[in-house]
């Protein structure tokens, strides 16, 4: 019974989080400036407060997720057994369409790193990978427009996946 609901005190927690984000999207800025990352200072400022924010977002409904677990009395490592098999079960079947979709590397091609990159280029945006990693490119995608309209047309597919962090 205290006098902040559950829902105020999570709402509360995100606004504090906010700070920390804000003090560390201008230094992730500053440094991507350097680098010589693509884009408006704005437009990479703005990517890497929706990169940070979801990712915060994602680790405060991932404690919930686990907290619930433990109440369950699902333990620690009964979780990391379910989470490894699901990550095999995924890499099993991307190796397994790589392999039956894909043409085999020869020991000419290994050779050669340029054919090395092509083929694992192709490999990461056909098949099955490019819908296991769409949550990631949605919400990278906004750091990486080049320019305003660009931006703001890969914004609302990163809010929308904050969104339902969010909700989560």
């Amino acid at each position: 019974p205290a006098p902040v609901g559950r829902r105020g005190l999570i709402r509360f927690k995100l606004l504090r989080s906010q700070l920390g984000i804000l003090v560390t999207v201008i230094f992730f800025t500053l440094i991507s400036s350097r680098v010589g990352a693509s884009g408006h200072w704005l437009i990479r400022a703005a990517g890497w407060w929706v990169i940070l924010s979801t990712l915060n977002l994602h680790f405060m409904g991932s404690s919930f997720v686990m907290t619930m677990f433990m109440d369950r009395g699902i333990s620690n490592w009964k979780r990391r057994v379910v989470v490894l098999a699901l990550a095999l079960v995924g890499l099993g079947v991307v190796g397994w369409w790589t392999v039956r979709e894909f043409p085999e590397l020869t020991s000419a091609s290994l050779a050669n790193i340029d054919a090395i990159v092509d083929y694992a280029k192709q490999a990461l945006v056909s098949g099955p990978l490019p819908y296991l990693l769409l949550p990631f490119r949605l919400v990278v995608k906004p750091y990486l427009a080049p320019d305003g309209l660009a931006f703001l047309g890969a914004l609302w597919p990163a809010l929308l996946l904050m969104v339902l962090h969010y909700v989560w």
